[in-house]
């Protein structure tokens, strides 16, 4: 019965991931999340399990709706994004509690791996069959398609988001364990990236893609790795600017960004924008530099209903200094915790794949100078997928010592 529950279990999330990643129907989110909360309870005969990362998500909440009701210049709104932080926590908690049913450390990122799979190939399939001949980016921002009547929905920055962290995880797992469907897996994610138009993703791939291999070989294998990295990459790039589909989604994109070190240079209107978001965000965060504006107030008052495209600013500007310790106070625990975990583990694998992750999650804490994160639950899994493993090991490591 329990091994039924578990694959129906598995199911659930593959549903529950595809529908939070790529629809727009707020019914099947919520249906989909009591489903899949209903059979985790069936699994672990009705109890739930509690991390100390939760604790410090919990504290901004509270500080948050504190802050709203105290301190921010638009109350409702603000109370708003705090009820969207509170969804999101039930949700963390959920999906924890999923990946932690698992055997071992390949186990919990395999469940992760072959759900986004699905979804993306249902995302490369819709861009061949409705995007291929307008060269746009994948993004249905300013698309209307449905399909069977499921409205389609996401921008290109979150699908690149997700593909990028999932390829770093499907190569990790295809370095150590060397299976096919791994690294299928990452070339499904890695094409994804590309259509996505995300430059900022390819900062973590690259460095995983590099350093995993270096840390899973021997001394002499080194020195040909590197020399492999630098022609594969050399590969990809004269791809990026010689295949027009290609070079129109990503390469031209990523010309700007080398361009724009060039003081010169003037930048496309989009990235004129975000720049302009970030440098009014500065400037209204020392406006009320401890205590900030309130959350969801800067789309509102400054922003004509953009954030201001850096997690970073905008937990400044909205939370202030104090909010912005709270918020951040969380990856603190995770780097600390992943340290120690590492510290105290000998198996070779799972050592790699814990300083995989401690690689992974300082990249992707870089990047939230560039994009706002911190009440979308979908750019979260790295942090739930990462405490999980630090829980797993941790139990292992103490069945190591008392034996």
């Amino acid at each position: 019965m329990k091994i039924k529950t578990e694959k129906i279990m598995y199911i659930a999330f593959i549903i529950y991931f595809f529908i939070n990643t790529c629809l727009n129907n707020q019914t099947l989110e919520i249906f989909s999340t009591f489903l899949l909360f209903i059979l985790i309870s069936l699994f672990n005969n009705y109890s739930f399990k509690w991390n100390k990362f939760f604790y410090f998500e919990l504290t901004f909440i509270i500080f948050a709706a504190l802050h709203s009701f105290l301190f921010s210049k638009l109350p409702n709104e603000s109370i708003k994004m705090v009820i969207t932080l509170c969804v999101k926590f039930v949700t963390q908690i959920i999906i924890y509690n999923f990946f932690v049913t698992s055997k071992n450390l390949e186990d919990i990122l395999k469940k992760y791996v072959y759900p986004v799979t699905f979804s993306m190939l249902v995302l490369i399939f819709i861009y061949i069959r409705f995007f291929k001949n307008s060269l746009f980016r994948l993004s249905f921002s300013n698309v209307d398609l449905s399909i069977f009547g499921l409205k389609f929905s996401g921008v290109g920055t979150t699908f690149g988001y997700i593909a990028g962290v999932a390829f770093c995880i499907a190569w990790i797992l295809f370095i150590l364990k060397k299976k096919k469907t791994y690294l299928l897996s990452s070339i499904i994610f890695f094409t994804v990236v590309i259509l996505s138009g995300t430059r900022k993703i390819i900062l973590p791939c690259a460095v995983i893609s590099f350093l995993v291999p270096i840390m899973n070989t021997k001394n002499y294998a080194k020195v040909l790795h590197i020399f492999k990295y630098i022609f594969v990459i050399l590969c990809i790039g004269v791809l990026m600017f010689k295949i027009p589909l290609f070079y129109n989604v990503l390469g031209v994109r990523i010309e700007r960004s080398i361009n724009g070190l060039n003081s010169n240079y003037v930048v496309d209107n989009s990235e004129a924008i975000r720049n302009n978001l970030k440098n009014t965000a500065k400037i209204k965060f020392k406006e009320e530099p401890f205590l900030g504006n309130g959350l969801s107030t800067f789309k509102k008052l400054y922003g004509n209903g953009l954030y201001s495209h850096s997690n970073i600013w905008e937990l400044l500007y909205s939370c202030g200094i104090i909010g912005y310790i709270i918020y951040y106070s969380k990856y603190v625990y995770i780097i600390v915790m992943l340290l120690k975990c590492i510290n105290k583990t000998n198996k070779n694998e799972d050592l790699i794949i814990l300083k995989s992750f401690l690689i992974l999650n300082i990249c992707m804490l870089i990047l939230e100078y560039w994009q706002v994160t911190y009440y979308v639950s979908r750019l979260s899994i790295l942090n739930i997928l990462t405490i999980a493993l630090i829980s797993h090991q941790n139990s292992e490591n103490k069945e190591i010592d008392t034996q």
